[in-house]
């Protein structure tokens, strides 16, 4: 997975920059993340009361569906308009990404509700996927401990993390912007339900 962090700037685009920026009351921001395969995704921010709160999946994006194929690219918030703000109180703003094979049954029970569609007295009809069954939750919320439990069962070990800060400049308004500000976390695991586990800190002054 690619993963960065896009900053408004005064003409009103969005630019990568680095995760270790420290960021101001004002600031707006948005996410941004790529898999190399197909998976589910999930982005959830911890606020001041210590639950998470969901921000991917949404309703405004795929209706809700948090699937992302390969090379597939999840803007956070979704929406043409959307964005973060930074306010007043400083301090640091905790994210939790999750990229998985298949859904987390954790995080999908507290975001999603099941449809309870029956199965289909003629044997020839196709039965819709569970994928088409799942009801985005408004407002879901996760507690610390869900959380600290799919951490625990993340291996470290099988993810690999690699920083990119490329020095390859382009001039925009006579000033030099590098073209590529992101991170990469593989996990090297071939097993069905491995997962990717990423802890963002965004520091705020």
């Amino acid at each position: 997975m690619r993963y960065s962090v896009l900053k408004r700037n005064a003409a009103g685009e969005y630019q990568e920059v680095d995760a270790d920026t420290v960021f101001h009351s004002g600031d707006r921001i948005r996410l941004e993340a790529q898999a190399n395969s197909t998976g589910y995704l999930y982005v959830v921010a911890q606020g001041s009361s210590g639950n998470w709160q969901v921000l991917f999946p949404s309703r405004e994006v795929s209706n809700g569906s948090n699937q992302v194929h390969r090379g597939e690219t999840r803007l956070v918030p979704g929406g043409n308009q959307g964005q973060f703000v930074f306010d007043e109180q400083a301090g640091t703003e905790k994210l939790f990404f999750v990229l998985s094979r298949q859904p987390e049954p954790s995080l999908d029970k507290l975001i999603y509700s099941m449809g309870g569609q029956t199965a289909p007295a003629d044997p020839t009809v196709v039965k819709p996927a569970a994928e088409s069954n799942r009801v985005l939750m408004a407002q879901a919320t996760v507690s610390d401990d869900v959380v600290a439990h799919i951490r625990s069962q993340m291996q470290s070990r099988d993810l690999i993390f690699e920083k990119v800060e490329n020095e390859k400049v382009v001039s925009q308004n006579g000033a030099p912007v590098k073209i590529e500000t992101a991170a990469y976390v593989v996990n090297r695991s071939s097993a069905p339900d491995a997962r990717l586990v990423v802890d963002l800190k965004l520091k705020h002054q």
